[in-house]
């Protein structure tokens, strides 16, 4: 896991990777998007395209005021609980 040495940096790399996964611009990850981003993801074995369900499922798991899609605040949340590996 990556160290930075304010929360700023942390944040900035976070809200990078949102713009990044947030393809149309509108402030949120949606369904489509999630589905788009694992479809293109490089993978040494054959990938099959996430159904709607999967997609749907992606989201719920981040989706935390329920509304359909990922927010910023959302998105951050998430990264930020990746846990650290044991020493």
């Amino acid at each position: 896991m990556r160290q930075y040495k304010t929360s700023d940096q942390q944040e900035e790399v976070i809200k990078k990777a949102f713009q990044v996964l947030d393809k149309d611009g509108s402030g949120y990850i949606e369904w489509n998007e999630i589905k788009y981003i694992l479809s293109t993801v490089p993978s040494s074995v054959p990938i099959v395209p996430l159904s709607d369900e999967e997609a749907e499922a992606v989201i719920q798991a981040a989706d935390a005021d329920g509304d359909g899609r990922i927010d910023f605040r959302e998105f951050s949340d998430l990264v930020k609980l990746e846990k650290k590996p044991r020493k």
